[in-house]
């Protein structure tokens, strides 16, 4: 195995090469590289090919051009997980709520682990670290979802050995980055980025279809952060904040805001922390 995939040294871990399959006779194909443009852009040419079924995924140790949201550039050091997932063409994944819907699953996922996960609204996954007086929120990953050709796809990023510096970071960042602890991971038995990313998978697709059509918001606003709190929502640079109180979740996928004016749902923009009140 590539080093930079491995928790152990790679004596002790199985060995692979950049691009085989390395999935289970019996499990949907999982494509390694020891690095690549960007998962989502190598997944989208498997899935052209023919190569990606369904719940097949790509798992890449370093990306040059990774991508996160609106097109930022995804910081993709050795260390961290990368991965690109095709998901089945049905709700929620077909909808504009594939990404909260996804969001929720890797929550659930990662607190059957010990993880305290939540969901920052749309797509950005928070590490929840309890201090002496107070709980600490970073930035542990994010996902991406980009539909190509028929196939709907989902770039997911989790940090674990390395998190971006805060001169790496927007200065608008609403969090500071931070990591899921490669030893919280090891405890768990897991011994490389590729046994962390099968469970993932197998767990995701454990998960019944038609139950999560009708009850992914339900699941997501149990991992929503900032629920019942004042929130600020940017829009763009040009269009004044919305202050309101988050209510949850639209089955659009949008969030609902409670402000002076009424319940606003709105379905794009960041969020941020508030302390003023609803305008």
């Amino acid at each position: 195995m590539s080093e930079s995939l491995c928790f152990l040294p790679p004596e002790l871990s199985p060995a692979f090469s950049s691009g085989v399959n390395a999935a289970a006779p019996d499990a949907p194909p999982i494509w390694l590289y020891d690095e690549c443009e960007s998962t989502l852009t190598t997944a989208a040419v498997l899935a052209r090919q023919h190569a990606l079924p369904v719940w097949g995924s790509v798992l890449a140790a370093r990306q040059t051009r990774g991508r996160g949201q609106l097109g930022r550039r995804w910081q993709s050091p050795a260390g961290n997980l990368y991965a690109a997932l095709r998901l089945p063409d049905c709700p929620p994944f077909s909808e504009s709520a594939a990404a909260p819907a996804v969001g929720a699953l890797l929550a659930a996922m990662l607190a059957t682990l010990g993880f305290d996960i939540r969901i920052k609204w749309p797509n950005d996954l928070v590490l929840v670290s309890p201090s002496e007086s107070s709980s600490t929120f970073r930035k542990a990953g994010g996902i991406l979802i980009e539909e190509r050709e028929g196939s709907i796809l989902a770039g997911i990023g989790l940090n674990v050995l390395h998190a971006p510096s805060d001169a790496l970071m927007r200065t608008d960042r609403a969090l500071p980055a931070g990591c899921l602890p490669a030893e919280a991971l090891r405890a768990c038995g897991f011994r490389s980025l590729l046994d962390v990313w099968r469970h993932t998978v197998s767990w995701m697709r454990s998960q019944p279809l038609d139950t999560l059509s009708r009850r992914w918001l339900i699941l997501a606003e149990r991992y929503l952060l900032n629920l019942g709190q004042p929130v600020t929502l940017v829009e763009d640079p040009d269009t004044p904040p919305l202050c309101g109180r988050l209510l949850g979740l639209a089955p659009s996928g949008g969030i609902r805001l409670e402000t002076r004016h009424g319940i606003a749902v709105m379905t794009s923009g960041s969020l941020y922390y508030s302390t003023m009140d609803p305008d």
